[in-house]
């Protein structure tokens, strides 16, 4: 495991993207770490399947069958520009049956409390 960096609030995050997924799978032996794809789902499509969904939130949908392991919030979502990780998301809802998107933390928008958090806690 290594440090991941932050995105920008200007990093573009577009339909479809391909985002890395890690998590967690737990099942009947001990827990193991997976990775699988998920692509970004349009916000106005989320929004078809969750009105609850507002801005700061945004969906995925899996793009292989590696992911059975996201029934776990908490995963993280994550794409390389220039050599280097970005955190992107953080999944916070999936669906149990996994008709439907998985609802994911938009980091981007998240990055303004972040920083007031660090700034809070530096004191």
């Amino acid at each position: 495991m290594r440090p991941i960096c932050l995105p920008e609030i200007s990093t573009i995050v577009h339909e479809d993207m391909q985002l890395t997924t890690v998590g967690w799978q737990f099942g009947y032996s001990a827990p193991v770490l997976k990775q699988g794809l998920n692509s970004v789902v349009n916000y106005f499509k989320c929004k078809k399947y969750y009105k609850w969904v507002k801005n700061s939130l945004g969906c995925g949908r899996e793009s292989d069958s590696k992911n059975e392991y996201l029934g776990n919030n908490g995963a993280s979502l994550m794409h390389k520009f220039n050599h280097r990780w970005y955190l992107l998301g953080i999944v916070v809802f999936v669906d149990s049956s996994s008709e439907f998107p998985i609802v994911f933390l938009d980091t981007r928008l998240a990055l303004y409390w972040l920083e007031k958090i660090r700034k809070d806690y530096s004191k």
